[in-house]
């Protein structure tokens, strides 16, 4: 059941028009093998990259997992691929390159990544609709993830701590601590979170019924940023705000006086376009374009209010149109389509569609349905089923593999405690993929933040995770976050014991065990035990300037040889080293520079990184950036690799609604392979994009 489908040449007809541009670091030869696309997809605990391929490869990793960079070896081949998933919508990859090494007949695959993951590396043989596949599961420590709207920039970790206290009350429906925690966030001299805190006030205020007060809030965040990117949000909920207040008659009833009540719909969202173009030069001065395509999305919101109902709809997807000669073909993707029902008077809530979570046990991207409701002052039912979806390029409904489960949500305790426990399976046909229950447990004050998940699966009787967070912030502003995380990579399922086999299929898996192995085993025997500990501190050193630095210990698990699937030797420990400096004001007061490093000591190398970024935004319409970054990798077999990598990206906006965002920019690569033979290579990209928010 297709959920979707775009019109291809309509959007390659009028895609030009808009005239938009973007970048990806891929080559194109004709060689033995063909990667004829990639796929890729996020969920809450990981991203996962699919190599669709022409035939059956082998492949060698060049160092270890739990890196910014993961450089694989393959047989010589050509790439026709599609990086809009990759490059733009992901936060985790930020470049994939190739190198060509002719003479030798092979391929060197490197992903880039902006954050320390584990990886596990796979390959599966053809299946259905499918080839064969190189399949690559990155996995992030959860306190890795930030909250872009208060991360960016690099803005104050306090700050930081301070509002998801505040956004974990609001979505406790606690408005009164939301307030509280807004007013102080008021007064940061944070001008991000400052700005952010006007508007959530607001929020929190019109949620409350304290009407009058928002509506003063909302002039007042109007009044104090007139022109910046929140402006036209905050026009429309004082719109919604005003159109509430003026009520409408309802026709009289036999029993009941007239009443007075308001309805109104909203329709909100964006529209992108980028056209995006890169070019690749070898170690010969060879150049080659290695994409040419176009990429639309669209986010469209509607919702119907009244006084005691609220009717949401949601529309995520895009359409990818490849105009380079030979390339993967275009391509759609769908990442939300769901509807959403509130009675707010009597707290029902039921959600229908493509959507994602990670509470009550689910993880990630599904299509299904979620129900809630009250059954008492501080407890909720809530019920999940449905499908999981593997990438948002997934636009039909997998029936094979679903699931269903039971949460409860209980709470506030003391004004500060929440606590949830879940109970949840999910099978592949006759198959028990995952059978588990858990809890997870909050503590929320003003300075202090604890965060508890355990989840524990009954079918293997093992423990799939055991997660802790702990942040406090000193009356100095200075903030400490501690975490320590236990988990299985990837989470435990019986579809682990497809892992590195040619077939994709569990029955089929089944009849060609030749070891005595179970498919529960071969499940076991392919997921990783990993184990993470971080401490970050952030400190203000000035209104203006700020210091934070964080370590990170990890260490994965070795896995046996078992099913035909070579056994994988862990990591060992590995360190994780990073240091950043923010300011503000610093030749004007629209401008802000970041300097950060890190250090990484890994199984099999050492990386060293600098990394500067200016922004300077102008009163009127105009933003500019500039980012420039050094990287030197030294490897245990005597390779190493030196990378600059510079970026200037111009933003500007008109009519309020509307942005032109270009950027240019480039990654020059030299170094000494293990052969002991110097290379060089650059990608140059050229971005330039639109989108308008309606």
């Amino acid at each position: 059941m297709h959920l979707w489908q775009f019109n291809g040449k309509l959007i390659r007809r009028w895609g030009f028009i808009l005239l938009c541009i973007s970048g990806s670091v891929l080559g194109d030869n004709v060689n033995d093998v063909v990667i004829n696309d990639i796929r890729v997809g996020s969920s809450e605990s990981k991203t996962r990259m699919v190599f669709d391929l022409s035939g059956a490869i082998s492949y060698k990793r060049l160092g270890k997992s739990t890196s910014t960079q993961l450089v694989l070896e393959i047989p010589l081949a050509s790439f026709q691929l599609s990086t809009k998933d990759i490059i733009a919508n992901n936060k985790l990859i930020k470049n994939i390159r190739r190198q060509d090494k002719v003479n030798k007949g092979l391929t060197l695959l490197t992903i880039d990544l902006s954050k320390p993951v584990t990886e596990n590396v796979f390959l599966l043989g053809p299946s259905g609709r499918y080839g064969h596949r190189l399949i690559i599961d990155f996995r992030v420590s959860k306190e890795n993830q930030s909250i872009s709207a208060v991360s960016a920039d690099g803005e104050q970790a306090s700050s930081k701590a301070l509002f998801l206290a505040a956004q974990h009350a609001m979505s406790q429906r606690d408005y009164a601590k939301a307030e509280s925690i807004y007013i102080r966030l008021i007064e940061s001299t944070d001008e991000t979170v400052k700005q952010l805190a006007y508007e959530f006030y607001a929020v929190a205020l019109e949620r409350s019924g304290k009407k009058a007060r928002a509506k003063k809030a909302y002039d007042d965040y109007l009044k104090q940023y007139p022109e910046s990117d929140g402006s036209f949000r905050v026009k429309q909920r004082l719109a919604a705000l005003i159109t509430l207040e003026q009520p409408t008659a309802e026709l009289r009833s036999a029993n009941n006086k007239r009443k007075k009540t308001s309805e109104t719909w909203q329709s909100y969202g964006g529209f992108f376009q980028y056209y995006r173009m890169a070019e690749n030069t070898d170690d010969n001065g060879e150049s080659k374009t290695s994409l040419s395509m176009l990429s639309t999305s669209i986010d469209y919101h509607q919702r119907y209010r009244s006084g005691q109902y609220e009717v949401t709809s949601r529309v995520n997807g895009g359409y990818d149109a490849d105009f380079l000669g030979g390339g993967p073909g275009d391509s759609g993707r769908l990442s939300y389509f769901y509807i959403e029902a509130e009675d707010r008077e009597n707290e029902h809530h039921i959600k229908l569609g493509r959507q994602r979570d990670n509470h009550n046990g689910v993880m990630g991207r599904f299509d299904g349905v979620q129900l809630s409701t009250p059954t008492g002052n501080k407890s909720r039912i809530n019920v999940v089923a449905g499908y999981p979806v593997n990438s948002s390029s997934d636009t039909s409904v997998n029936s094979n593999r679903y699931f269903f489960g039971v949460g409860s949500d209980l709470g506030p305790f003391y004004g500060a405690t929440d606590v949830n426990i879940f109970a949840i399976e999910q099978r592949i046909d006759s198959y028990v993929d995952r059978r588990a229950i858990g809890t997870e447990v909050t503590y929320n004050t003003q300075r202090v933040h604890l965060s508890g998940l355990l989840d524990y699966d009954v079918f293997y009787k093992e423990l799939n995770a055991l997660l802790l967070n702990s942040s406090y912030i000193f009356s100095s502003g200075t903030t400490t976050n501690l975490s320590l995380n236990y988990r299985k990579s990837p989470f435990l399922t019986t579809q682990n014991a497809l892992i590195g086999q040619q077939s994709d299929e569990l029955d089929t898996l089944e009849q060609i065990i030749e070891d005595g192995s179970s498919i529960e085993d071969l499940a076991l025997d392919r997921t990783y035990v990993s184990k993470t500990a971080n401490l970050y501190v952030s400190h203000p050193l000035s209104q203006r300037y700020s210091i934070s630095g964080s370590f990170t210990l990890s260490h994965l698990s070795d896995t046996p040889e078992s099913g035909g699937v070579q056994g994988f030797e862990g990591t060992g420990n590995e360190y994780y080293y990073y240091l950043q400096i923010f300011g503000q004001g610093l030749f004007s007061d629209y401008d802000s520079v970041t300097i950060s490093s890190n250090h990484s000591r890994l199984a099999y190398s050492d990386i060293n990184t600098l990394y500067l970024h200016y922004r300077y935004r102008w009163p009127s319409a105009w933003s500019l950036q500039s980012k420039l970054s050094f990287q030197k990798r030294d490897n245990q077999d005597g390779s190493d690799q030196s990378k600059t990598a510079p970026v200037l990206r111009v933003e500007y906006r008109f009519m309020k609604r509307h942005t032109l965002d270009g950027e240019f920019g480039g990654q020059f690569i030299r170094g000494k392979n293990r052969f002991d033979q110097n290379e060089k290579y650059r990608i140059l990209f050229f971005n330039l994009g639109y989108y308008y928010i309606f």
